[in-house]
C-alpha cells in the first residue's frame, strides 16, 4: 500500500465512477511500504492538488 496516487488505481476514473454519490474521500492504510503518515499527507496534497477532494490540514 501507497499514498493515493503513487500506486496502480486512476483516482480520476474513480472519482468519476463514483459521480456525485461519494460525500466522504477515506484513505485507509492497513500498512505502508513507506511512513505512514507520509503516505496520509502525500494523499491528502494528491486529491486536493488534483482538486478531487478538500479538506482542512
Amino acid at each position: 500500500m501507497v499514498a493515493v496516487g503513487q500506486g496502480k488505481v486512476v483516482f480520476h476514473a474513480v472519482m468519476k465512477a463514483a459521480g456525485t454519490h461519494a460525500e466522504w474521500l477515506i484513505v485507509e492504510l492497513d500498512r505502508c511500504a513507506t511512513d505512514m503518515m507520509g503516505a496520509v499527507e502525500q494523499s491528502y496534497q494528491y486529491l486536493a492538488g488534483q482538486g478531487l477532494g478538500r479538506g482542512r490540514q
